[in-house]
């Protein structure tokens, strides 16, 4: 068993490299909590299909308090096939909208950005720019992409 990676806020998620792309992007709108009224989580799946034609997906939590971002953790799966992509990804969006509508009764509501059909770079993030539901960065030139 690989030891989990400890990540401070200001590190980057996940890593992809020149061959790699993003596959589909899931964000959830904001969970409020009851016993928390001012602080809200957002839970992002980034599905990257890799350049050995694997796929991972990265969870990325981040919860913000009056507005600010107070913590963020990441679980990422790797190593996925092709063939197995499409249930897995179901399986983690049901199982998370599960588990919180269990915890507070809450309905999650889903974003998706499909971007399966993407092979170019410069599109992929003009894409996640229009979006605009995500930040991201490049570690080459350290740039919000929006």
């Amino acid at each position: 068993m690989r030891p989990k990676r400890q990540r401070r806020e200001d590190q980057a998620a996940f890593v992809m490299e020149a061959g790699d792309r993003f596959h589909l992007i899931i964000v959830s709108e904001g969970v409020r909590y009851e016993a928390d009224p001012g602080a809200e989580t957002v839970i992002t799946f980034f599905v990257i299909r890799r350049d050995t034609g694997l796929f991972d997906i990265c969870n990325v939590n981040r919860t913000f308090a009056k507005g600010k971002p107070v913590s963020r953790t990441v679980q990422t799966k790797e190593g996925i096939p092709p063939d197995w992509i499409a249930a897995e990804i179901d399986r983690v969006r049901i199982g998370f909208a599960l588990g919180i509508e269990k915890a507070t009764g809450y309905k999650i509501k889903w974003h998706d950005l499909d971007l399966s059909d993407v092979c170019r770079v410069k599109e992929q993030i003009a894409r996640i720019k229009a979006w605009g539901r995500v930040g991201a960065r490049t570690e080459a030139d350290l740039a919000k992409w929006n």
